[in-house]
């Protein structure tokens, strides 16, 4: 493997440092802008959904619009799973 290639590769342990999104956008906002490859995993999905990222970090419309039970906070795996289930 290349180091190019390798430095596409998001390592991301729920154990040793989870990722919570909570119902604050701007909590939401600030975790992701820490992450340089957390922030172009959802940057990326807002562009391919057409979705601006700010509505992605809002977890109460990120529930609304994937059909998605609403909640307090949500796991790294749990944001992308929603995000897998909005319908274009």
């Amino acid at each position: 493997m290349t180091g190019g290639v390798s430095g596409c590769i998001y390592e991301y342990s729920s154990k040793q440092h989870p990722i919570i999104f909570t119902a604050n956008t701007d909590k939401n906002i600030e975790l992701v802008k820490r992450d340089t490859k957390l922030e172009t995993i959802i940057g990326f999905s807002a562009m391919l959904l057409q979705i601006p990222e700010n509505e992605i970090l809002n977890l109460d419309n990120l529930c609304r619009i994937s059909g998605t039970e609403t909640r307090d906070k949500a796991s790294l795996f749990e944001v992308l799973k929603m995000l897998s289930e909005i319908q274009l």
